[in-house]
This record gives C-alpha cells, sequence and structure tokens, in this order.
C-alpha cells in the first residue's frame, strides 16, 4: 500500500514512533482516544509531503522543525 491522502501512516522519527494521519486540511490536531494519539499532517507540511508515495519500509529525511529528520514507514492503513 502506498500512503496517500486518507491514509493512517506509522512511522519511526529518530527512534520515536508516531501514529500519522494523511488529509487535506486539519494540520497541526492532535487526535486522541483508546490510549492513542495520531497527529493530522496536510501534504503541504514538511512531514505530510515526505510521505506522499511511500510505502512500508521506506526511509526519507525531511527537514521538520529546522532539523534534519530520518524518517520511517513502518505500516500504512
Amino acid at each position: 500500500m502506498t500512503s496517500a491522502l486518507g491514509a493512517l501512516v506509522t512511522v519511526e522519527v529518530d527512534g520515536k514512533i508516531q501514529r500519522l494521519f494523511l488529509c487535506p486540511a486539519g494540520g497541526g490536531v492532535t487526535l486522541r482516544g483508546g490510549g492513542e494519539e495520531v497527529r493530522v499532517v496536510t501534504p503541504e507540511a514538511p512531514l505530510g509531503r515526505a510521505l506522499l508515495g511511500r510505502t512500508v519500509g521506506d526511509g526519507v529525511e525531511a527537514t521538520i522543525g529546522g532539523k534534519r529528520r530520518e524518517i520511517e514507514v513502518l505500516a500504512i492503513e
């Protein structure tokens, strides 16, 4: 599966696991439920732009918050 708008993506960013929801609007919102946090990311954000079109196992570098980050795609739903 390829990451696209509407995908729930699990990534590892600099050794930290994060769950992200790629969508066209609402970036910056964090959804909480069932003891889990999911951050909404849009394709305009550096992280969202870096993830579009990626598949499980892909690694990518992106500048986020002024710092270069290593990102690995762990799962896509």
